[in-house]
């Protein structure tokens, strides 16, 4: 709830309640903030996806793979599983833009985090 306030007043330029100082802090800790008319990120769901991005690129610098055991980030396995299913489906929520984010990485979209196959991660 405290991000979508934060992005909010970002949103509408109310610079009394989000201080460039304030942005700053935010784009530490890793969210994208923002810029409707610059182009840039302009949803949240847009900053979530990022930041669970670049948690999955900072677990592959820290280990060189992406086999996340799902007792390392229950939440980063399961943004893993939801992508390579988005993948899979053609669904829309994974944009040219987020596919080639994976693909840049090296990701296979194609292969389980525990090394199986799409298949097999849809059949259970």
């Amino acid at each position: 709830r405290w991000i979508s306030m934060q992005l909010h007043y970002c949103r509408t330029g109310n610079s009394s309640c989000l201080t460039p100082e304030r942005k700053e802090k935010l784009k530490e800790i890793g969210l994208d903030l923002p810029r409707g008319d610059e182009g840039e990120r302009t949803s949240i769901a847009d900053a979530k996806w990022d930041r669970q991005f670049r948690q999955l690129q900072k677990f592959k610098e820290e280990h060189g793979h992406f086999d996340l055991p799902k007792s390392h980030d229950p939440r980063l396995y399961h943004w893993i599983i939801n992508q390579q299913h988005h993948f899979k489906e053609k669904n829309p929520n994974l944009t040219p833009d987020r596919l080639e984010k994976l693909k840049s990485i090296g990701f296979n979209l194609h292969e389980r985090v525990d090394g199986e196959s799409s298949q097999e991660l849809i059949n259970g």
